[in-house]
């Protein structure tokens, strides 16, 4: 429901030049959506943000020209405030006082392309906007090192859906979105490494029993699952379903709890945690 849209993704540049788009895990923290939805589970890494990890290989040539370089983010559609913490890794040749190198694909756009499509059912008053984007970016370059020239290739897909259905005026809402992709690196041809994610989240959310502060009835539902597969590290899940009221008639709380399973499957070991609460 908000002016800007539903997608949001973290665009890196240097000097300038397009580098890199992720998508951000879509985090929820403590008391989003309803107040007892996350009691005694949070969501997904609500206290623990993960790193995205985008392969900026291909443009180690410019890295090392001896100048200074402008490495910058924007956050796509961002219609407040977005807070990025830019953590460059670097590897050094010890056979070499200088490296040289040049970029030699870059097919990075400024910003993803997408459509949306709208739906406007008067008999119940339901609204539907569906958003889709999609990317796939290759980026290529060379490095000459104490060990030869190393030629490096990033191939990055990314795609993107959200459904979002609005009811009873606006009150009530539900929301089925799928952030996915693949960043796939190679060395002279080879694969070093590949790494593949997948964000589905489902949300149904309803203050159809709004009346005023001291009289409603808030209900939410979430299911989200982080899938992660790396080539070195093996694959993950993390899954998490929570379910919260909270209900007033004349300034009393009538109903008020919440409950929610997480699963975790991870390399060599399974966790399985369910709690409730009332």
């Amino acid at each position: 429901m908000c002016t800007h849209g539903s997608y949001r993704e973290a665009d890196a540049s240097l000097d300038g030049t397009p580098v890199a788009a992720v998508h951000t895990f879509p985090h929820i923290y403590t008391g989003g959506i309803v107040p007892t939805l996350w009691r005694p589970i949070p969501a997904i890494h609500t206290f623990s943000l993960y790193a995205e990890r985008v392969d900026v290989t291909p443009f180690v040539g410019r890295l090392v020209d001896g100048n200074t370089h402008d490495l910058a983010f924007t956050v796509q559609n961002n219609g407040d405030s977005w807070s990025v913490v830019a953590t460059l890794l670097l590897y050094t040749d010890h056979g070499l006082a200088q490296t040289h190198g040049a970029l030699t694909t870059d097919t990075v756009a400024p910003a993803a392309t997408g459509t949306r499509h709208r739906k406007h059912r008067s008999r119940t008053t339901a609204r539907a906007v569906v958003d889709t984007t999609s990317r796939n970016d290759v980026t290529a370059g060379y490095v000459d090192t104490s060990s030869g020239r190393v030629y490096s290739r990033v191939v990055r897909t990314m795609a993107y859906r959200n459904d979002d259905t609005v009811t009873a005026n606006g009150l009530a809402q539900h929301i089925v979105q799928h952030d996915s992709g693949t960043q796939t690196s190679t060395a002279n041809g080879r694969v070093v490494n590949r790494h593949a994610y997948d964000y589905p989240i489902t949300i149904d959310y309803s203050a159809a029993a709004y009346v005023d502060d001291q009289n409603f009835s808030l209900t939410g539902t979430v299911d989200m699952i982080r899938p992660l597969v790396d080539s070195g590290t093996g694959a993950s899940t993390e899954n998490v379903h929570s379910y919260g009221i909270l209900s007033r008639v004349n300034g009393v709380n009538t109903e008020s709890d919440g409950n929610s399973t997480s699963f975790y499957a991870g390399p060599g070991y399974v966790h399985y945690w369910r709690a409730t609460t009332g």
